[in-house]
């Protein structure tokens, strides 16, 4: 063999090295788990629970696990679940209704961060905030959401020279609307919006031009599929309606890089900082919005991200 050909042999090798180096570094960390099942895969959808699972992985630069549970499953079988898809995980996160299963896993590796995100509708099921030396329950940032969602009905209802409807589900869905007018002023939008219960059947007297929706979809939307909605709920973009412009959205999926990021290196003393609510994730199905002016300035307003 010459030596020319043994010194190409060498750089080739060196070459792959390099190449397999931050790989192996990726597969050698921790993984992270988030705790799902087949009902929430369903509404979600698969294929973007993938994409976000993608992301996420190269977002943290480690393995990220979608751990999947029968619906019917107590906490025992959760926090069964959470071990057998790890020895010892850098970190979990599970839905608020699988909360107590989260809690048992907590208890039994005290080492490991576990964040129960409760979004807006929490229930009572958790006290946000901080649970534990590694549990942790984190939920939706209402004020900032409502500040966000007012100033994106502002600019749609200006765009369209109507009102606005706000229907909400009070009960589970509790609604900051001193934010949300805030930021209908800040947008310059200077008339009230109506709000009403969900099961109202309301009969505009005049144009509407943007509705703001918590919980099950009104009659009225029902009825007049041509006014612009902004909707909040995790709720896979394909199953809405193309009057749908702007999501926001307090899934695990959605929450999950901010709160893995508040998950510390090493065995800390104090696994968990000061944990506050997080603000929803803002997207818009691509092509909802036709005018780019208006487009751009929803996205100026609140960096949504656009799929």
């Amino acid at each position: 063999m010459n030596v020319r050909r043994v010194r190409a042999l060498l750089v080739l090798a060196g070459v792959l090295f390099v190449l397999a180096l931050p790989a192996g570094i990726f597969f050698s960390r921790p993984p992270a788990l988030i705790l799902s099942d087949a009902s929430f895969d369903a509404l979600y959808g698969v294929r973007r629970a993938l994409i976000a699972q993608v992301r996420l992985s190269l977002s943290l630069f480690r393995p990220v696990k979608k751990v999947m549970l029968a619906e019917s499953a107590g906490p025992d079988a959760a926090a069964f679940a959470l071990e057998e898809a790890s020895g010892r995980p850098w970190g979990a996160i599970l839905p608020a209704r699988y909360g107590r299963g989260g809690r048992r896993y907590a208890e039994d590796h005290p080492r490991t961060p576990v964040a129960i995100i409760e979004g807006r509708e929490s229930r009572g099921r958790g006290a946000p905030g901080n649970a534990g030396r590694n549990l942790a329950y984190i939920g939706a940032d209402s004020q900032t959401d409502a500040y966000r969602a007012g100033r994106c009905a502002a600019i749609l209802a200006l765009a369209g020279g109507g009102g606005i409807l706000f229907f909400q589900d009070e009960v589970n869905f509790p609604f900051n609307r001193e934010s949300f007018i805030a930021g209908l002023r800040e947008e310059g939008f200077m008339e009230n919006p109506v709000f009403l219960a969900t099961n109202s059947n309301y009969a505009a007297p005049g144009d509407i031009s943007c509705v703001v929706m918590t919980g099950q979809i009104p009659i009225f939307v029902e009825k007049n599929t041509k006014a612009p909605v902004i909707l909040f709920s995790w709720l896979d973009t394909a199953l809405t309606p193309a009057n749908v412009k702007i999501i926001f959205d307090d899934s695990p999926w959605a929450m999950a890089f901010k709160v893995f990021r508040q998950f510390p290196g090493g065995d800390s003393a104090e696994i968990f900082p000061d944990v506050k609510p997080l603000p929803s994730k803002i997207t818009i199905p691509g092509g909802r919005i036709g005018d780019p002016d208006v487009l751009q300035k929803i996205k100026t307003a609140v960096q949504a991200e656009f799929l």
